[in-house]
């Protein structure tokens, strides 16, 4: 994974810990697991 990958799954787990403001190891997880599993840009 490059740098703008990990970047890019940081921004969607602020958002996430944003709109649930739950810091719980379950919210944790399946915030981890939305992450990965979104499509990402295949532009460079």
């Amino acid at each position: 994974m490059d740098t703008i990958g990990f970047f890019n799954i940081i921004l969607r787990l602020t958002i996430w810990f944003l709109l649930t403001a739950d810091l719980s190891v379950a919210n944790i997880i399946i915030g981890v697991s939305i992450a990965l599993l979104l499509p990402r840009s295949k532009n460079p």
